[in-house]
C-alpha cells in the first residue's frame, strides 16, 4: 500500500507541474509575429514612392539601406515578374507595428488562379515574421478567367521585436507575366 501512494504522488506531482507550464507555453506563442486585416486607412503618395523594378538594383535583392519610416509613410511602386524586395528596411514602432495596403495588377487577365504573397522579414535574424496570401478573384465576364488585380485591404502587422529591423518581400506565382505592386507601409495606424 505504501508503494502505492509513492506512486500515485509522483503522478499527481507530475500531473500538477505538467498543468502549471501549460500557460507559460501558451502565453509564449501569443507573443509570435502575427498579422490580421483591420480597418486602418493607409494613404497612397504616388509622388513620393519608391520605384522597385526586379532586375535592376533596387528591389531585386534584400535590402541593405535603412529608412526612417517613424511618422512617415512608405509609398511602394513596384514592377517585377516573380519576386521583389522594398528598397529599404524599417523599424517598427515602439509597440513592434506595421500597417501595410497593397495593390498587385498582373499585366493581363489569367485563365487560371493566381496567388501573391506579402512577407514581413526580420532583418536582425534572417527569419520571415509573418506571410499572408491573396488569390486572384475569378471574373464574371465569359471564358472564365482571374484578376487581373488582387486588393489586400488593411493589414495589421504585430508583436514584431521594437529592437529589430524589417523588411518586406512580395511573390507572386510564377507565370511569365509581369505585375505592378502599389501601396503603403506605415508605422501609424491612420483611421
Amino acid at each position: 500500500m505504501n508503494v502505492f501512494r509513492r506512486f500515485l504522488a509522483v503522478v499527481l506531482g507530475g500531473c500538477m507541474v505538467f498543468t502549471l507550464s501549460a500557460p507559460a507555453f501558451a502565453a509564449e506563442l501569443d507573443d509570435s509575429p502575427r498579422s490580421e486585416p483591420c480597418d486602418v486607412v493607409l494613404p497612397y503618395d504616388s509622388t513620393h514612392a519608391d520605384n522597385m523594378v526586379n532586375g535592376n538594383i533596387r528591389g531585386a535583392s534584400k535590402p541593405t539601406t535603412r529608412y526612417n519610416i517613424d511618422g512617415n509613410d512608405y509609398s511602394v511602386n513596384g514592377y517585377f515578374d516573380t519576386i521583389i524586395y522594398t528598397s529599404y528596411y524599417f523599424s517598427p514602432n515602439g509597440k513592434g507595428e506595421f500597417w501595410y495596403n497593397m495593390t498587385f495588377t498582373w499585366d493581363e487577365k489569367r485563365v487560371y488562379e493566381g496567388q501573391m504573397t506579402v512577407e514581413c522579414w526580420d532583418k536582425t535574424t534572417g527569419k520571415m515574421a509573418t506571410q499572408d496570401t491573396f488569390k486572384l478573384a475569378p471574373n464574371h465576364d465569359a471564358g472564365g478567367t482571374y484578376g487581373p488585380t488582387v486588393e489586400t485591404g488593411s493589414w495589421h502587422v504585430y508583436n514584431l521585436d521594437p529592437t529589430h529591423d524589417y523588411y518586406f518581400r512580395f511573390t507572386k506565382t510564377f507565370d511569365g507575366v509581369h505585375a505592378t505592386v502599389t501601396g503603403t507601409i506605415s508605422t501609424t495606424g491612420w483611421v
